[in-house]
């Protein structure tokens, strides 16, 4: 990124990695995490409900249908505005390094996409902390995961995406383990769109600011918030970034919806 560094150093680290640094946000995770969040928690949160979707921030949502239709209608967008065609990567699935197709359990467990629709302009963010590839000198850089780019280029058998810092890297597909299915990988670029993806799959990932929606579908909530499939959901979202958002109602059942067997430790 700066002339002087690349002389001096062969790995250049690029991490824009968002830690939590608020002492309210904190207690009030710290308070979910125990499954002891109050009133005054939930007043924490509720504050930050907005009635419209801000199309300019990333959004996460509890339900991975309601991701993929805001991506499709920016996708469609970015191409009607840019005058060009997504170009789809299908990811190669294997089995101790034989090509197969994912049996259901494994299916369930990849949060890797099997197909990653890109056109050129759009935002993305990386999934994993890489070693990729500057353009401008073949230095190597260390890109963290959860760092924002916007895509260049697009080639058979890697993409280019240009970094906030300026710089446009390399990237390429990588292999990466299905959690809790051993022997099984998914091979694909460590990219997803930066327009909208799943709490689920974006764990482990820090963001500059984020929305979220947990796609209630009913009047009671509160029923709703306290189901196996919201279990340490709110936890999970509400620690990826320090400016965040919610559209839709929040309520305690969903910041205490937490695993019983995780409060032992």
């Amino acid at each position: 990124c700066d002339p002087i560094f690349d002389e001096m150093f062969d790995t250049v680290v690029f991490d824009t990695q968002q830690r939590i640094t608020n002492a309210e946000q904190k207690l009030a995770l710290d308070m979910m995490r125990l499954g002891q969040a109050d009133e005054s928690v939930l007043n924490y949160w509720s504050s930050r409900v907005v009635e419209e979707i801000d199309g300019s921030c990333f959004t996460i949502y509890a339900l991975k249908d309601n991701a993929e239709k805001h991506n499709e209608c920016m996708l469609q967008q970015h191409e009607q505005k840019w005058k060009a065609k997504r170009i789809q990567k299908i990811a190669s699935d294997q089995f101790n390094g034989r090509e197969v197709s994912f049996p259901e359990h494994v299916r369930r467990n990849c949060i890797v996409e099997k197909v990653l629709s890109i056109v050129p302009h759009a935002p993305v963010f990386f999934t994993r902390n890489i070693n990729s590839m500057a353009l401008c000198n073949s230095k190597e850089i260390y890109v963290g995961n959860g760092t924002p780019a916007k895509v260049t280029r697009v080639e058979p058998s890697f993409i280019v995406v240009q970094l906030e810092c300026g710089d446009e890297v390399k990237v390429e597909p990588i292999p990466i383990d299905i959690e809790g299915s051993e022997g099984y990988t998914r091979t694909q670029y460590p990219l997803i769109l930066g327009w909208a993806s799943t709490i689920h799959k974006v764990q482990g990932m820090q963001f500059a600011k984020v929305q979220i929606n947990f796609c209630f579908k009913g009047n009671n909530i509160k029923k709703e918030a306290a189901s196996s499939f919201y279990r340490g959901m709110a936890y999970m979202a509400f620690s990826r970034s320090e400016h965040i958002t919610f559209i839709g109602q929040i309520c305690l059942e969903l910041l205490n919806n937490v695993n019983p067997y995780a409060l032992q430790y």
